[in-house]
């Protein structure tokens, strides 16, 4: 391949000597290529000179297979041909976006995502550049949320990870900024307790622990793959996904079901904070980030799958203990057969497709949807004034409706309408200059919930610890 080299190169002068960049070229030129490299610039005494001074720059060129897997850790190794894959995915083989195929989304899925590759592939998958406008950061951070959303924000930073080495003060007072930045841009939502594990968590994963690139990532969790509707007033959307959970709890493991009603047991004392936390807490690092490889991919009603994964995974423990052992082993601490999260995620991916729902678990939950706003009417309107608030701009209820024909993610038709996201963030960005609004997300995520009917989520400014989470 033809060297780049961004350097003039003038022409030779008298005894064979070059000027400009074309002699230090040739140095690198020799040192990557040894005896083969081309000697036909005249510049024989610079070649000799470097072939003992200039180091290989492996950036001039892309590497082979068998140079990538030379360079790799002891620890890398281990996930050689999972490193491999996903190499062969990327079109440069190098440091830029990845692209999404079918094939991507299979081997997320399937496989997961080495830790090398992984904020890329988020990234990619998530969409998230359609959302991180330059500019927008900066002004966030000269602005302030109301002081008791701040208080409570302080209140948790300690709380957050406090075992885990790596997330220290300095860490603590960027999830601080981020927290602070991303209440300012969702007043109405405010901070909730459960979110500092949310963006410390996608902080931890950031490789250069970038504050602006974590807060773009958690915008994106939050708007486009619709999390806000966990946290803003009433919870809504954790209702519609224990109500799920409870329905088909009973349905696939009916003797795990009876159980827990003996023990009394219900979902609430567990399943809340599995779903607050998104499953960043308390699970090993590892076991996390796997599991939110499925949720990039799949949406947040991978949630609902991953914890009845959980109980399937600790059923016949479960059965055998009273109700402290219950609980305790539903908090999900310590060795409870949770060190890969690639197991859970087999279980979950196999929930799909066989037992007693078959290859309809998403149909069925998409049913479930439908009874609990029939149900629950009242809780329903509110999670239909959240979401035109929090997530897309002018759904109406016929174009919006909850059917059990929409996607298996759960996600709703949306016609004519935007993420008012995008706006916010452009307007940030040129100083409230700008008042135009992209249309490029106008496809709602993965996960997005079905809208159901009225308008305006109320409680700006809030700063709050769930009534249903207690102290993390």
């Amino acid at each position: 391949r033809p060297l780049r080299t961004g350097g003039h190169v003038a022409p030779r002068k008298g005894g064979g000597e070059a000027v400009g960049a074309r002699g230090g070229a040739c140095a690198v030129l020799k040192s990557l290529w040894g005896a083969s490299a081309p000697m036909g610039c005249g510049c024989v005494a610079q070649h000799q000179a470097a072939l003992s001074a200039a180091a290989p720059r492996h950036f001039l060129y892309n590497l082979t297979d068998r140079q990538f897997v030379q360079q790799l850790s002891p620890e890398d190794l281990k996930d050689k041909k999972l490193l491999l894959a996903y190499r062969h995915l990327h079109e440069d083989r190098g440091e830029g976006p990845f692209q999404v195929s079918p094939q991507l989304l299979e081997l997320v899925r399937r496989r997961g995502v080495p830790q090398m590759y992984r904020w890329r592939v988020w990234k990619a998958v998530s969409g998230w550049g359609s959302l991180q406008k330059p500019g927008a950061w900066n002004r966030l951070t000269k602005q302030k949320p109301e002081a008791k959303v701040v208080d409570s924000i302080f209140k948790d930073l300690d709380r957050t990870f406090p075992n885990v080495e790596d997330f220290g003060d300095e860490k603590k007072q960027q999830l601080a900024g981020i927290l602070q930045a991303f209440a300012c841009l969702f007043p109405q939502v405010g901070y909730c307790q459960g979110m500092n594990f949310v963006a410390g968590f996608i902080l931890r994963n950031s490789p250069d622990s970038s504050s602006e690139d974590s807060f773009f990532m958690l915008v994106q969790m939050m708007a486009k793959y619709q999390a806000n509707l966990l946290f803003c007033d009433g919870l809504p959307l954790l209702k519609l996904y224990t109500f799920q959970f409870r329905t088909l709890l009973e349905r696939l493991f009916p003797e795990v079901h009876r159980h827990f009603v003996q023990e009394n047991i219900t979902p609430e004392l567990y399943v809340t904070k599995w779903f607050l936390t998104v499953f960043t807490q308390p699970l090993p690092f590892s076991v996390s980030t796997r599991l939110w490889d499925l949720i990039v991919c799949d949406g947040l009603q991978a949630l609902v799958h991953l914890a009845l994964a959980s109980v399937k995974l600790l059923r016949s423990r479960l059965l055998r203990q009273p109700t402290e052992g219950i609980l305790e082993l539903l908090s999900l601490k310590g060795d409870i057969g949770l060190k890969a999260g690639g197991a859970l995620v087999r279980i979950a991916l196999g929930l799909k497709t066989t037992g007693p729902c078959g290859p309809g678990l998403d149909g069925r939950l998409s049913k479930l949807t439908v009874a609990w706003a029939r149900e629950f009417p009242d809780e329903a309107e509110q999670l239909r004034r959240s979401c035109v608030d929090l997530c897309a701009e002018k759904p109406s209820l016929a174009s919006a409706s909850w059917t059990a024909e929409d996607s298996p993610t759960g996600r709703f038709r949306q016609e004519a309408s935007s993420f008012s996201i995008s706006g916010r963030l452009a307007n940030l960005a040129t100083g409230g200059r700008s008042a135009a609004r992209s249309r490029a997300e106008s496809s709602p995520p993965p996960g997005c919930v079905p809208a159901v009917g009225g308008a305006g989520a109320n409680g700006a400014g809030r700063g709050r610890g769930s009534p249903l989470l207690p102290p993390m």
